[in-house]
């Protein structure tokens, strides 16, 4: 593969990931459009949407092969004795920002769930701001949207107008 080819193929994978491929599959149920950001205060908590109780395992489990999809078209990028320093740089870069979502993802949903927002989570960082998307046994109330969005804000930076909480019904 020439250079330009694997330059392009490298930028379309760190695009996906960064573009929310994940945020796609959290709001793949339909969620109505918004051309408006939510406000801090509502942080978007979108009516709740039906899924079977299988959701979370196959969001990850999606989540996990676009990720070692990626990493192991970046590892063969650094390994290529072909590659330019500039793109072996991109690559490095791209492999730690993905190391750092994955880590504030895990740190999130591991949260929401130790305190008690949610039987199970699944959070989607992506360039847009972060999804996240939660299973409770009762509907979630606006102080537990608020505390979610906390956490968010915390672990990411992220603004509340960026954030949304999906709650999904078993």
């Amino acid at each position: 593969m020439n250079l330009w080819m694997r330059y392009a193929a490298m930028t379309a994978v760190i695009l996906l990931l960064c573009c929310g491929c994940g945020k796609d599959l959290a709001a793949k149920e339909t969620l109505p459009p918004s051309s408006a950001p939510a406000s801090a205060e509502s942080s978007s908590l979108n009516e709740p949407i039906e899924t079977s109780t299988d959701y979370f395992s196959t969001a990850r489990q999606n989540r996990q092969q676009a990720r070692d999809s990626a990493s192991k078209m970046l590892q063969e990028t650094l390994n290529s004795g072909a590659s330019e320093d500039v793109i072996k740089a991109d690559a490095e870069a791209a492999i730690e920002t993905l190391a750092t979502i994955t880590i504030s993802e895990a740190k999130i949903e591991n949260l929401v769930i130790a305190k008690g927002y949610a039987d199970d989570c699944i959070a989607f960082i992506s360039e847009g701001g972060v999804s996240v998307v939660v299973s409770a046994e009762e509907e979630l109330q606006d102080v537990d949207i608020a505390q979610i969005t906390g956490i968010v804000m915390e672990e990411t930076g992220v603004p509340a107008s960026f954030i949304e909480v999906i709650e999904v019904e078993d």
